[in-house]
């Protein structure tokens, strides 16, 4: 699943707005086809307490949320949460 675009064609995108470089990426990808191995992954605005239950239902990883004109940058940011829906333990 492809969430983001930071470098096309050369160009650094990563001081570029995220709403921009998603839609970039998505004219990029084109429709989603299940025959090819990069997908584009959808956003949700709202309703997060939901989605972040059907995603815990599904057993898949987490969420990512972010504010939607943010700039990219590596490392811990406030604008930039990633909710863990995975259950962790340390065995012996």
């Amino acid at each position: 699943m492809a969430f983001d675009l930071l470098l096309l064609d050369g160009v650094d995108l990563r001081r570029t707005g995220c709403e921009a470089r998603r839609s970039g990426l998505a004219e990029l990808l084109g429709q989603n086809d299940p025959t090819q191995p990069i997908h584009f992954s959808e956003h949700i605005i709202g309703g997060g307490p939901a989605f972040f239950a059907a995603v815990e239902a599904m057993c898949l990883e987490g969420i990512v949320s972010r504010k939607r004109t943010s700039r990219y940058r590596s490392g811990p940011s406030r604008f930039w949460f990633k909710t863990k829906a995975m259950e962790e333990s340390e065995l012996v």
